[in-house]
Formats: C-alpha cells, structure tokens, sequence
C-alpha cells in the first residue's frame, strides 16, 4: 500500500503546468499569475496627500489651536490629479484633496478637520502638523525594482488593483484547463 505522500508524488508526477497566455487585466480575476510581476514603476508615483486638507510648511503651523488658529494664505485648490502651479512659500497653503500631489514647497498636510475657512482666500489651521503628516510617500507601496507579485498567485480584486495602479492593462495567466471527451455515452 502506498502512502498519501507516495502517492501525491505519483499523480504530480503526472500533470504538467498549462502554458501561459496574456489577457486583459479585467479578464484576469480568477486566473493564477504565470510570471512573477516586477515593479517598474513606483506606487505611488510621486508624493500625495493621504487626506482632504491643506498642504502647508509645517513650520508655518507650530503653536496651532483652536483657540490660537494659525492663518495662512490659501493659495490654490488641488484635487487629485492636479498639479500645482504654484510653489507653497512660507505663510502659505493649498487646498489638496486625497491622491492630489503633493506641491513644491510643501511639507506635511493639515487634514481639513483641523482647519476654517478665513476671510480673502485665507484658511485658519487650528492644528499644528510636522514635517511628512498625511504624505503617502513616492514608492511607499511598492518601489520600482521590486517584486510585487509572485509567480503562482491567485488573482483576485485587490491583485487586479494593485496591477492597474502599476499601469498594467494585460497580464500572463495560466490558460484555464479545458475539459474534452465524448460525454455522450450512454
């Protein structure tokens, strides 16, 4: 009598890995990666704001309150995908939503809870921030370079996620097996 291990060695012994096939990335969930897949860019690409809120020199926020607003100039609106046209100089900041980049200039990112509209395009911070608060760093996910899925992975919604934030429109599966015979008989 054989044992399990024996006899899953005999029956691997006998399958072999389908060969792989490139298909759209939506087309993948479901599949298992046939390659190993490397960054070659960094997620994120460039540094952003992790929140709605203004980007500021931290500096300029020391001593903040609710009680003691701090009152800077608000020099621009930024949602994501905007790219600032301007440089935050000090005494300044700009309105950034989550995912915008990060302008010239700016250091950290005062969320928009901790901060009030003021009179002539002006913001009061009421909280102070330190340098990198609420700054999703370039590469902070993944760094180009580096491994970001294994060969053999399932692929599943956040794989499918992780390969679009990496501009991957296509990618190389296991092709499915295929089931053939004559199922007529009776």
């Amino acid at each position: 009598m054989r044992t399990v291990e024996e006899a899953l060695e005999l029956i691997l012994d006998q399958v072999r890995q389908l060969p792989a096939e490139r298909v759209p990335l939506l087309a993948a969930p479901g599949r298992v990666l046939a390659e190993a897949v490397i960054a070659d860019i960094d997620v994120p690409p460039f540094d952003n704001s992790a929140v709605d809120g203004y980007a500021v020199h931290a500096e300029d926020t020391t001593g903040a309150a609710s009680g003691a607003p701090v009152v800077l100039e608000s020099l621009a609106d930024l949602p994501a995908g905007a790219v600032a046209a301007q440089t935050v100089t000090p005494g300044a900041a700009a309105r950034i939503m989550t995912g915008a980049p990060i302008p010239p200039g700016a250091d950290a990112v005062v969320m928009i809870e901790d901060t009030r509209a003021a009179v002539d395009r002006r913001v009061a911070i009421l909280a102070p921030a330190v340098p990198g608060d609420y700054v999703r760093r370039a590469g902070e996910d993944i760094t180009r370079g580096t491994l970001a899925l294994a060969a053999g992975a399932a692929i599943r919604p956040g794989t499918v996620a992780l390969l679009a934030a990496m501009a991957r429109t296509t990618v190389a599966t296991v092709r499915r097996p295929s089931v053939r015979g004559d199922f007529d008989r009776r």
